[in-house]
């Protein structure tokens, strides 16, 4: 299980877990999971991961 936060050991399952629950943007992120409240470098990396998992979710209802 890879950390996506070390700050807050947010692990990218977490981050995929949020997004399928409802989390639609990084301060949804923020919010539920604390990512990025801290020293902010893996921001790139949970937006990246939120992106994906929202594409898929896309792609899985067409």
């Amino acid at each position: 299980m890879a950390h996506v936060c070390i700050c807050k050991a947010v692990t990218e399952e977490q981050i995929r877990s949020s997004v399928n629950n409802g989390a639609k943007s990084l301060p949804d992120l923020a919010k539920d999971l604390s990512v990025t409240s801290c020293c902010g470098l893996y921001k790139e990396h949970a937006k990246t991961i939120l992106n994906e998992t929202n594409f898929e979710d896309c792609s899985s209802t067409v």
